[in-house]
């Protein structure tokens, strides 16, 4: 697998990361625009938070032809981890 990188010469896949502390407190979302290669990619998350709250961090990969692939990591405190994509 590749390691993506962000780049603006992208052909439009998304990779929305939403960390949603607790579905009541807050989140943060950030949109980047990077290649997608044929073999997938792999993305490393690395968080952490104030408090020792179990809390998730979200991965949307939306892919040109509009499909999104989902993935989440669960922690208290932070998460670290790599989530691998493939095309739909």
């Amino acid at each position: 697998m590749a390691v993506a990188q962000p780049n603006d010469s992208s052909r439009g896949n998304r990779v929305h990361a939403a960390n949603c502390k607790h579905a009541m407190e807050s989140s943060v979302a950030r949109d980047v625009k990077m290649a997608f290669p044929a073999e997938g990619i792999d993305l490393l998350v690395d968080a952490k938070w104030q408090g020792d709250k179990q809390a998730a961090v979200r991965l949307d990969v939306a892919v040109d032809n509009g499909d999104t692939t989902t993935k989440t990591l669960w922690g208290t405190g932070g998460v670290s981890g790599v989530l691998t994509f493939t095309k739909p």
